[in-house]
Parts: C-alpha cells; sequence; structure tokens
C-alpha cells in the first residue's frame, strides 16, 4: 500500500519487537522522494530502532547551505555516526538510500549509497 505524506508529522510504526535489537550487521534501505527538505537545523528520520539508550537511525538532516544522509548507531556508552553532505536531491522523484553496517563500534564499517553510488563522507 502507497503512503501519500504532507510532510507534518507523518510515519508508519512497525512496532519495536525485541528481535531487532541489538542486530550486529545489518542493512537497510528506503525508498524516498522529496520535493524540498526541512527548513535548516531540521532532520528528517528515514528508518529507525531506538530503545533503551540504544539503537539505530537513518536520516537526513538540513543546514542552512546543504542536506546530508547519516546513519547513526547509539551503544551504551557512546555513538558511531557517518554521513555525507551534498549528496541528496529534492527533486521529487524516487531515489533510493541504501546502508551497510558491519555491526562494528568504528564508523568504517559503515557505507551509504545513493541510488546505487557509494557516497563520500564527512565522518563524525
Amino acid at each position: 500500500m502507497a503512503r501519500d505524506f504532507d510532510g507534518v508529522g507523518d510515519r508508519i510504526a512497525c512496532g519495536s519487537g525485541a528481535s531487532v535489537d541489538n542486530l550486529g550487521s545489518l542493512s537497510l534501505v528506503s525508498w524516498i522522494a522529496v520535493d524540498k527538505w526541512n527548513p535548516p537545523g531540521a532532520n528528517s528520520r528515514l528508518i529507525n530502532k531506538e530503545g533503551a539508550g540504544q539503537g539505530w537511525l537513518l536520516f537526513t538532516d538540513s543546514a542552512a547551505s546543504a542536506t546530508g544522509v547519516y546513519f547513526n548507531v547509539a551503544f551504551t556508552t557512546t555513538q558511531l555516526t557517518k554521513g555525507a553532505w551534498n549528496q541528496t536531491t529534492a527533486d521529487g522523484q524516487w531515489h533510493r538510500y541504501f546502508v551497510t553496517y558491519d555491526g562494528s563500534t568504528n564508523n568504517t564499517g559503515v557505507s551509504i549509497y545513493f541510488d546505487g553510488r557509494q557516497l563520500s563522507y564527512n565522518d563524525t
């Protein structure tokens, strides 16, 4: 079933079962069509799993002059983040974001792709 989002508080909740806690390695894919990005300082969660201070998140983040896509893993005592600025588009067309993560605490274990092309990163 296709969904139409108006950009205000939209989401699809798929539950938060324990079977997706602490997955270790994983791959995520998200197809999105964006007409315009959120205002500077706002981010949009594409896919996320949260709970008890741990989880993972694929999101976009907007700044005054750029928009980026990021993957973040929150561990009990630290976080891992990897992302890329200026490598997304808001043209109203469908685009695929794909992430692979090897389950490590090192951001070199994360690869992010946009329409099949691996992005160059500004690691944090």
